[in-house]
């Protein structure tokens, strides 16, 4: 029979003869292997904090997001701030919209029809969900389904007129690996930060790493002279023009027959003082 030890040594290879009872470490492409006393061998990122990594030969990495599908165009972008713009002036409430892709072109059942838009593989829905004034509840069968069914890639949500940020509600509940984003500052500034969930951690990347941002949009410090975006930015407050982009029918998604009960409003008034 062989043992633990014998597969070590196939394994990795660098050394001619192992000793079951001297520990040797070994640095390999993907990582730092170590054989132990009773035949296991161990691998670890990383064990030490090396200033030089061309120390051990190995390439340099990629440490950030690599699209396998294209970039998110910018029409949608802007369909999710109009549509969080008529939100907070109609209701005064936060909002969400969901990016899902459909890598297996799969056909849709149409649950809630009114709150899905396809492009190619590329969905975006509008959940049915419940606002107030710092928080989006929302859960259906049509979201169901696509979270079962297709890929998960952004979750977005609305702060309106508050301030651009992800607060600690948004901590606790965006854990999975995908993207998040959150509007703030509409009718002013139009901010937005994006960030995706990895191994437990929150890494905040720019806006074009996952959406295909003109360079007039992305950078809207010199855009006097171009006429594109006279129609679309308003320049005198430095935010874009609500075209209300976003299909009518998003707004039968949103539950406007419940008030907010006593509880819920105290919530609100606590949280809009860290706001």
């Amino acid at each position: 029979m062989r043992k633990l030890t014998d597969l070590v040594q196939n394994s990795l290879g660098k050394k001619d003869k192992y000793d079951r009872n001297v520990q040797v470490t070994e640095f390999m492409k993907d990582g730092i292997y170590r054989t132990m006393s009773n035949g296991v061998f161990v691998a670890s990122k990383k064990v030490h904090d090396y200033s030089d990594l061309h120390l051990f030969g190995l390439p340099e990495g990629f440490e950030g997001v690599r699209l396998l599908i294209d970039k998110i165009p910018f029409k949608y972008w802007i369909m999710v701030l109009d549509f969080y713009k008529d939100v907070y002036e109609k209701h005064g409430t936060e909002a969400s919209v969901l990016f899902y892709y459909n890598h297996a072109d799969l056909d849709i059942p149409q649950y809630y029809p009114d709150g899905i838009v396809q492009d190619g593989r590329l969905i975006v829905y509008c959940p049915k969900q419940r606002n107030t004034g710092v928080r989006s509840k929302f859960d259906d069968e049509q979201m169901r389904w696509l979270e079962d069914n297709t890929y998960p890639i952004l979750e977005t949500h609305s702060h309106h007129v508050m301030k651009t940020f992800f607060s600690t509600i948004d901590d606790l509940n965006e854990q999975r690996f995908m993207f998040y984003g959150v509007y703030g500052e509409i009718n002013t500034y139009d901010n937005f930060k994006l960030r995706y969930m990895y191994q437990g951690e929150h890494v905040e990347v720019p806006t074009t790493t996952l959406f295909e941002f003109p360079d007039w949009a992305s950078d809207r410090g010199d855009v006097n002279d171009n006429e594109k975006v006279i129609d679309l930015v308003d320049i005198e407050k430095g935010c874009f023009k609500n075209t209300h982009s976003y299909p009518d029918c998003w707004f039968n998604q949103i539950d406007r027959s419940v008030d907010l009960d006593p509880v819920e409003m105290r919530v609100v008034m606590s949280e809009e003082v860290l706001y």
